[in-house]
């Protein structure tokens, strides 16, 4: 597991997370030369990925219980769910080419019996500057590693509004970003991303 390393105002070291449950402070040999660089407990360094989470923030919240109240008294079972999930990414030329938005979509749609038990869309998103990577790596970075970092707030939020909604909160299980990457693709080849 990967320690990260605080560092106080002054640019000298402060302590370690937490590790066992224990603190202790940083020895001379746990600093490295680049913040960047994170050094294991087994001494192996390796360069953190140069993305910074500038902002994120939720874009758009729908819920809606077409069947309600009725399927309050017919649900007997846990609702069928089909999630759609969708990935956009926008360049913000005006604020250097580094910042970028990445949106997250999902609409998730429950059908007990055929008839639509309620429909949540979620739209959330984040500003993330990028540091210098190579060309090659900059889509697959925007469209499956910064949606990574965003997904975990998103399923707290359908889960939150789901449950308030009266239904089981909704646990969406982890997503394969990467396979959504390749997906979209394979359905746009010309774009790029």
């Amino acid at each position: 597991m990967a320690k990260m390393k605080k560092m106080a105002k002054n640019g000298t070291s402060n302590q370690d997370q937490p590790t066992n449950g224990k603190t202790k402070d940083l020895e001379s040999s746990d600093r490295t030369e680049n913040p960047s660089t994170i050094k294991s407990d087994h001494g192996t360094a390796f360069r953190a990925l140069p993305l910074t989470v500038r902002s994120q923030y939720l874009k758009d919240l729908s819920f809606e219980s077409p069947a309600a109240p009725e399927i309050f008294l017919s649900l007997k079972q846990v609702p069928e769910i089909v999630i759609d999930v969708g990935v956009k990414t926008t360049e913000l030329a005006n604020n250097g080419p580094l910042l970028h938005e990445v949106t997250i979509s999902i609409v998730a749609t429950a059908y007990h019996e055929k008839e639509v038990v309620f429909i949540c869309e979620v739209i959330y998103a984040g500003l993330f500057v990028l540091g210098e990577l190579p060309a090659e790596i900059v889509q697959p970075v925007l469209n499956i590693e910064c949606p990574r970092i965003l997904f975990p707030f998103m399923r707290s939020i359908i889960g939150e509004v789901t449950g308030n909604a009266g239904f089981p909160p909704l646990m969406i299980n982890p997503i394969d970003f990467s396979a959504v990457y390749q997906k979209k693709r394979r359905e746009h080849p010309s774009t790029g991303s």
